[in-house]
């Protein structure tokens, strides 16, 4: 997994992220983009989707993905360093409105 061939490096990462959606049970890109390098523990991402973390419900648990080789491989190869970025993947930038 993972092994795009493309000599363009956007080309790769797109299709990378793409096949780390279907790795991990279609997780939506949003909540990809939102995970912390903190959502990750083991073999397993825990995470709330964005679109029902502000929702009513009173026992709102984590969603847990277990993590295959190629996911794996994937988050590695387009990590950022923890000790730069509390995201996993710093692509988007988050603001929040003051």
């Amino acid at each position: 997994m993972g092994g795009n061939k493309s000599e363009n490096p956007q080309l790769r990462k797109a299709a990378d992220f793409w096949i780390l959606t279907y790795l991990c049970n279609g997780m939506n890109m949003t909540d990809i983009l939102l995970l912390k390098h903190k959502s990750v523990y083991g073999d397993f991402i825990f995470f709330y989707r964005a679109k029902t973390i502000n929702t009513k419900k009173k026992d709102l648990r984590p969603i847990k993905v277990y993590l295959t080789s190629g996911a794996k491989a994937i988050i590695n190869k387009w990590k950022s360093n923890p000790t730069e970025n509390e995201y996993l993947f710093p692509e988007l930038e988050v603001y929040t409105a003051t």
